[in-house]
């Protein structure tokens, strides 16, 4: 009886194989999200509020997103909202929005409603980003295969996100010296 339980679970699971991927963390790569993303923005969360799930089961937080870049795709007309937990411990996947900070969005569909803060998706904080695969892409690093040189090209591209966080000529040099440092200690 229990193995004809389990079956049947798995059978209703894999007719709906997007309960199998809801959470898995499966690292899919870069190549993969540059493919499947209609759109790439970066996108700062300026205000954000508390707001009751529509089901009534709980509380998320939404905030609303101010358009720096567009890395690919059309300029969208209406931003989606972000949305996370209230308390991100408590799902396996969310992560907490930070006010401010700019974020690297793949988007399935141009005009999307809601993206979520997510420890699964590729992307994340534009400046931790940006110094990660400036870092990883330098010759001869260890960590070379997580080097995208696609992604790192948008990344330098994004006019507005570069100049929030003073990404100039002068940082440039300063990360290519730290890289080929780091590179050198972590080969040791």
């Amino acid at each position: 009886m229990k193995l004809v339980v389990k079956l049947i679970v798995l059978a209703v699971l894999g007719l709906n194989s997007s309960v199998l991927w809801a959470c898995s963390c499966a690292d899919r790569g870069f190549d993969f999200w540059l493919k499947e993303a209609r759109a790439i923005i970066v996108a700062v969360p300026m205000k954000a509020e508390v707001i009751q799930a529509e089901d009534g089961n709980g509380e998320h937080v939404e905030a609303a997103l101010t358009l720096l870049d567009v890395l690919k795709g059309p300029k969208t007309q209406t931003l989606p909202v972000m949305r996370a937990a209230v308390d991100p411990q408590s799902t396996a996947c969310q992560s907490s929005i930070m006010l401010g900070t700019a974020y690297v969005l793949f988007l399935r569909e141009t005009e999307q409603d809601v993206v979520h803060a997510s420890v699964c998706r590729p992307g994340g904080s534009f400046h931790w980003l940006r110094i990660h695969q400036e870092e990883v892409c330098f010759e001869g690093h260890p960590w070379g295969e997580q080097c995208n040189l696609k992604i790192l090209e948008l990344l330098r591209s994004a006019e507005n996100a570069n100049a929030k966080y003073s990404f100039d000529e002068e940082w440039q040099r300063e990360i290519e010296m730290y890289s080929k440092r780091r590179s050198r200690t972590l080969r040791q």
